[in-house]
């Protein structure tokens, strides 16, 4: 009994030691813990912006060593690899500081990957190219998912600890950015752009126009097929796009009516919004867009010139005097069309009813050099008039300018197609075709056509007036000839031939010079607005009467004819494909 007694209290004592000596030991490791949680990392790199749409992403150094990250590898994928060392585009330095990033565009790479998937990727980065399908953190440094769920390689970046979830992806719109703890590892981790102050850059806008003269315009996800209902579209007194680069709509003025070049887009609510304005004021119109770094555009301000500006940053970077010297007065530019380097715009009188331009006229100037190049005339066709419409291609795949002169009856001005050869810029003074002699001969009153567009492999369309209703000719009878008419008469006959059916959608090859009635589309107002458009290498046309209106799509192959879909909300005016 006295042992028993006395181990006890010894077993009592240690037990109390032992209990001490764990508590301590738990109070030291948490402390340890803490300590360590704030201590720095030596090496951790890391993706910190993916753009998919840009093709450029930005790598981060997280770490506090300086990092040599030239062997980094990219992967998409099997077989989609590339070292960081081969992108010669990029913003910073391959051996990053701590805290340092280098931004780089992939697009300068050579090989395997130099763009991303923008739909749905996975992006990882290898320290380096030994072993690509290792779950090791120390060479699988880092992983990001976008768009979908089960991308290339997301389960290696699992199992290495670089991504949460197979299932688990970065949604929303890009470009994303992370902006989480340097260790954290996931989609939460990352934000993407509000709907707002997105630029889609897929999908179709229709326009139309209204009885009061507005545009109503939509945007659709797909390529619609039955009716195009734009009855809740948006609706501009001012809305006239002419050229498109990387989903910006370029624009004569703005949609809120502020004068010079405006710039739109379709944010990620499928609402078109106003996204910069180049302010110039004159008569300012027709915007073309060169690439990224170059825009330009007519000015009347003080005298004919073109405006060269950036369509990026919305930024005028200078002017184009244009000569009048080989004209017969001022001149003012209604088009501009590009070649290479080139330039080119169709010019009339800017007194018309002082000093008419009896010839056509197309000057032509550098835009690199600033530099104005020549006038090329095409005389003694009488007063005549170009138009381009927007978004349609006048320079075939050689180099050859194709100038469609609409015509202009009261002054002997017919509808007739010129050419300025490849490496040239004047005339060729043998290619004159009169086109709606050659498919309505008896057309002699109002031989007009318009809407020329070259479509590719020589051929080309454009809308010819093959009919005149009889109140035309009596009231050109009425006044003794079409150079008598006045301008109530020339009024009323513009209003008969936007409504009677009396254009047609004519099909012209530009080498042989011959032109043919399209058989399968209908016959339509011969004023109407019209237009046609490639998109994925098929053929649109809009076609309006007073029975139909509606989008068809034509093979110039076959001369297959058939009705994409119809248009309701207003006179169908336009097609555009955000991806062009």
């Amino acid at each position: 009994m006295q042992l028993r007694l006395y181990v006890r209290p010894i077993l009592t004592t240690v037990f109390s030691l032992l209990v001490l000596g764990i508590f301590s030991l738990m109070i030291s490791s948490c402390g340890d813990d803490d300590d360590s949680e704030t201590s720095p990392v030596e090496e951790l790199v890391r993706f910190t912006f993916i753009n998919p749409e840009g093709d450029s992403l930005v790598i981060s150094n997280f770490g506090t060593m300086e990092m040599d990250i030239s062997d980094y590898q990219l992967c998409l994928g099997p077989n989609q690899y590339n070292a960081i060392s081969n992108y010669t585009d990029i913003v910073g330095d391959l051996s990053l500081s701590a805290n340092e990033t280098v931004t780089i565009k992939l697009g300068s790479g050579t090989q395997n990957v130099t763009s991303l998937p923008v739909e749905n990727g996975g992006l990882g980065l290898f320290a380096s190219a030994d072993d690509f399908s290792s779950t090791d953190p120390e060479l699988l440094l880092d992983y990001v998912q976008w768009g979908a769920a089960d991308q290339n390689r997301v389960d290696q970046a699992v199992t290495a600890g670089r991504w949460d979830a197979a299932a688990n992806f970065i949604s929303g719109f890009s470009p994303y950015t992370f902006s989480g703890a340097s260790d954290q590892i996931g989609a939460s981790a990352w934000q993407t752009l509000a709907p707002e102050d997105a630029r889609l850059k897929t999908g179709f806008i229709i326009t139309a126009t209204t009885p009061n003269g507005d545009v109503v315009a939509k945007y659709f996800s797909e390529m619609p097929s039955g009716t195009a209902d734009l009855t809740d579209g948006q609706v501009f007194s001012e809305f006239r796009p002419e050229d498109i680069l990387d989903g910006y709509l370029y624009t004569t003025g703005a949609t809120d009516g502020t004068e010079g070049i405006g710039r739109a887009k379709v944010n990620g609510n499928g609402q078109i919004v106003d996204d910069g304005i180049l302010e110039v004021t004159g008569d300012t119109r027709r915007p073309a867009i060169v690439d990224a770094t170059t825009g330009v555009y007519t000015t009347q301000a003080s005298s004919a010139e073109i405006g060269v500006f950036n369509p990026m940053t919305m930024q005028l970077e200078g002017r184009i005097a244009m000569s009048d010297e080989e004209l017969p007065g001022p001149q003012r530019m209604r088009n501009l069309l590009i070649r290479g380097d080139e330039v080119f715009t169709h010019v009339v009188s800017l007194q018309r009813n002082v000093v008419p331009f009896t010839s056509v006229y197309i000057q032509s100037a550098n835009y690199q050099t600033g530099q104005f190049i020549a006038t090329a005339e095409f005389p003694g066709i009488g007063l005549n008039n170009w138009q381009k419409s927007a978004f349609a291609n006048n320079v075939d795949e050689d180099g050859n300018i194709y100038f469609l002169a609409s015509g202009n009856p009261p002054f002997s001005a017919f509808g007739t197609l010129f050419k300025i050869p490849a490496g040239s810029n004047e005339f060729d003074p043998t290619y004159k075709v009169e086109l709606v002699a050659q498919i309505a001969p008896i057309n002699q009153i109002l031989p007009l056509s318009f809407f020329f567009n070259y479509i590719g492999n020589d051929i080309a369309l454009a809308l010819a007036i093959t009919e005149i209703p009889q109140r035309v000719s009596d009231i050109i009878a009425e006044a003794g000839g079409l150079s008598n008419l006045d301008r109530a008469q020339l009024i009323e006959i513009g209003g008969l031939l936007n409504t009677e059916e009396t254009g047609r959608w004519i099909k012209i090859n530009v080498v042989t010079q011959e032109a043919v009635n399209i058989a399968g589309l209908p016959t339509q107002g011969g004023f109407t607005p019209s237009f046609s458009v490639v998109i994925n290498e098929e053929v649109y046309v809009s076609i309006s009467t007073g029975s139909e209106n509606a989008i068809y799509k034509y093979n110039p192959t076959t001369d297959a004819v058939e009705k994409a879909f119809d248009v309701e909300g207003g006179s169908v005016a336009g097609l555009i494909d955000l991806s062009w």
